[in-house]
């Protein structure tokens, strides 16, 4: 359930972690930006921009265009890896991410939705050791 530039995608309790492989562009018009959709008590959107080489990644909400916390990507323009803190997203609820990456006025992917955390109430005895982690691959 991975698309175009996202390779993989893990969530944990408070951290999502997605594994990147960005093609290069000749006709790219603008930076990437990664967005991430989902919910507390409101619905609402963060954003960030990704950089060419490791280094903390500023978030911002897309209405307010308030910071709201760092990311932290290790990597470079073509591939890397990108820790997105998760707190101020229910873990009750799925997140829904989005690379974009335009090309002239055409978008290269959709949304993926990531499931909700697993909690381990909901898990049998042998699957135990899944309870901290819910992955897509």
């Amino acid at each position: 359930m991975v698309d175009g530039s996202i390779h993989s995608i893990s969530r944990q309790s408070h951290m999502l972690r997605l594994k990147l492989r960005l093609s290069v562009k000749p006709m790219r018009a603008a930076e990437a930006s990664l967005f991430i959709l989902g919910s507390d008590t409101a619905i609402f959107c963060v954003k960030m921009q990704l950089p060419v080489r490791p280094s903390r990644v500023q978030m911002f909400d897309c209405v307010t265009e308030r910071d709201l916390d760092a990311a932290e990507y290790r990597g470079n323009t073509f591939a890397g890896e990108l820790a997105i803190p998760i707190k101020i997203f229910s873990p009750a609820h799925a997140l829904f991410v989005k690379l974009e990456r335009r090309s002239w006025f055409f978008d290269e992917a959709g949304w993926l939705e990531i499931p909700a955390s697993v909690r381990s109430e909901q898990i049998a005895s042998p699957k135990a050791h899944l309870a901290e982690e819910s992955s897509i691959r």
